[in-house]
């Protein structure tokens, strides 16, 4: 009796590792599959996704089967014809998809050690193409997504869903998802990255992306002159708002580069002016007037006590606020930035 309960059980466990090695070597074409499925119906506009391609596939645990070394590429496709192709490279270590509710057809995507990069493709060959965008670094992600497998055209109607938001959420850093997710990203300014921690917070109805305050402060005062500090309102701003933030800071640089190289060749350019005026201006026509007042409002806004108190600083803030005004103003008449200079000298309008 012993020796045939021992027999069966050497049956039994030869059998499962069978099964086993039957179940792992069907998980690669059929993850494979599931991938190419996947990318097909996500049908994010403007981007054209390559095949994915990963080293292995394995079950991970009871509920979860986790792919490594994941890559593929994300080609944005420029609307305007004068711009240039954006490639994004996209790799993570592990990719795992986990069954939380099986009859409800709820999935969990985990993602660890997510690094995206990206390039621009010249337009010629003798084109420059170092200023190389912005990027993300060791991203942990989890979010869930709903699939009825019984049904091939809803379950591909959902991943299209599912497309569509986390484009939303990449573009606003807001989603009523429920998304976890936490990472670094490097902002790169004059040549120099910077690294700042972004992480998502629940508030309300929605999961918002922020970025850490402490790391944004050096990158807000590399770009400012040296006569001029960010605000905490400045930094809260961008800290809000850090899918806008390599934007938002590299406009700012923008200006202030431009006004300061502006009056160095001609004394009369008054820099200041010419810096809020322009400033204001390019931010308008990046993100509406909108946000541009708020983003140029909140420079304006001031703890330090000493200002407070100084009375040239009043007359100073209203001269910052009408020259922003007057930015808006030119970007919503279609002006061209090559002509803002030549506005700024001649407009009575603007401040001194």
């Amino acid at each position: 009796m012993r020796k045939l309960l021992i027999k069966l059980l050497i049956s039994f466990t030869v059998l499962s590792l069978i099964s086993y090695a039957g179940i792992n070597l069907l998980l690669e074409p059929v993850s494979q599959e599931a991938m190419r499925f996947a990318i097909e119906n996500l049908h994010i506009s403007n981007y054209t996704l390559s095949e994915p391609s990963f080293s292995n596939v394995r079950i991970s645990s009871y509920n979860a089967i986790t792919c490594e070394d994941l890559f593929l590429t994300a080609t944005q496709n420029p609307q305007d014809v004068s711009k240039r192709t954006l490639v994004f490279s996209v790799k993570t270590r592990e990719l795992t998809v986990e069954m939380a509710k099986l009859f409800d057809g709820l999935f969990v995507i985990h993602l660890k050690g997510l690094n995206i990069s990206a390039e621009y493709l010249p337009k010629q060959e003798s084109e420059n193409t170092n200023d190389v965008p912005e990027a993300v670094r060791e991203v942990s992600l989890a979010v869930p997504i709903r699939l009825n497998f019984m049904s091939v055209r809803t379950a591909a109607a959902q991943i299209r869903i599912f497309g569509s938001r986390l484009k939303e959420f990449s573009a606003e850093g807001k989603t009523p998802m429920p998304i976890e997710l936490s990472g670094v990203g490097i902002i790169t300014i004059k040549g120099a990255a910077h690294a700042v921690k972004f992480w998502v917070e629940h508030r309300s109805e929605d999961y918002r992306l922020v970025a850490d305050r402490v790391d944004l402060k050096p990158v807000a005062e590399m770009i400012l002159p040296k006569t001029d500090v960010p605000t905490p309102a400045d930094i809260e701003m961008i800290a809000e708002n850090p899918v806008k933030a390599p934007r938002l800071l590299k406009t700012c640089s923008t200006a202030s580069d431009t006004a300061a190289n502006a009056h160095e060749q001609n004394p009369r350019v008054p820099e200041d002016a010419y810096r809020h005026v322009l400033w204001s201006f390019l931010l308008t026509r990046e993100y509406g007037p909108d946000f541009a007042r708020e983003v140029t409002d909140a420079h304006e806004l001031t703890d330090d006590p000493e200002e407070k108190h100084d009375p040239d600083a009043e007359p100073h803030h209203n001269r910052d606020l009408n020259n922003n005004e007057v930015g808006r103003k030119y970007a919503a008449l279609g002006y061209s930035e090559a002509a803002i200079l030549s506005h700024v000298m001649t407009d009575p309008t603007v401040l001194r």
